[in-house]
């Protein structure tokens, strides 16, 4: 995989992407909490770059749909699904909240809404 070229523009070039945002008010804890996120990603220990997981997206009323992992290191998780760019922050070992940031490149989307 050519990891030189942004995956936005691999993928999506062309397209205009609505930045959608959430965040925890505070730091967690511990570890864990990040450790929760990427179960509900289907992400394991044996999870690497290029595997397609399947996880359910809120936007899309909790229906389950497959995410190409294309960025992962310790608290950092890249999801691309046909649509978007999905980017978690566990946070924890910056002693930052945890972060999803979203970039659907479609232009039915309500950002006021999504977010």
């Amino acid at each position: 995989m050519d990891t030189s070229t942004p995956e936005y523009l691999r993928h999506f070039a062309g397209h205009r992407a609505t930045y959608i945002k959430a965040y925890r008010p505070t730091a967690p804890a511990h570890a864990d909490a990040f450790t929760t996120l990427l179960r509900q990603a289907r992400v394991t220990a044996e999870t690497v770059v290029g595997d397609t997981v399947r996880f359910a997206v809120p936007d899309r009323l909790g229906v389950p749909r497959d995410a190409v992992v294309d960025f992962l290191s310790g608290d950092l998780l890249g999801l691309r699904t046909t649509d978007g760019l999905y980017r978690l922050l566990g946070g924890h070992t910056w002693n930052w909240p945890i972060w999803l940031g979203h970039h659907p490149f479609t232009d039915t989307i309500d950002e006021k809404q999504a977010t």
